[in-house]
């Protein structure tokens, strides 16, 4: 029995930096899986967290939920590029 589609919900003091990019799944069948991606757009320089909850009918695993975080850089800030 495939599962509806999942809810998601961003929560938390920088949850407007978050967004959900692109459509979901119309159902999630038992056992599959899925993905999704968030943008971050930071308000603020320093360190940004929200919380991802994700809500289904499935009344085991319901609602799943998580920490997303990010730096917010100062406007023109330079980042150094690593290559391994």
């Amino acid at each position: 029995q495939a599962l509806g589609a999942p809810a998601i919900s961003i929560s938390g003091p920088a949850a407007t930096e978050f967004a959900l990019v692109g459509p979901l799944s119309a159902s999630l069948d038992v056992g599959g899986s899925t993905t999704f991606t968030l943008s971050f757009r930071p308000d603020a320089v320093g360190s940004r967290r929200a919380v991802v909850q994700i809500a289904s009918d499935d009344p085991t695993e319901a609602p799943f939920s998580f920490v997303v975080g990010g730096d917010g850089l100062q406007a023109g800030a330079h980042l150094p590029l690593v290559h391994r």
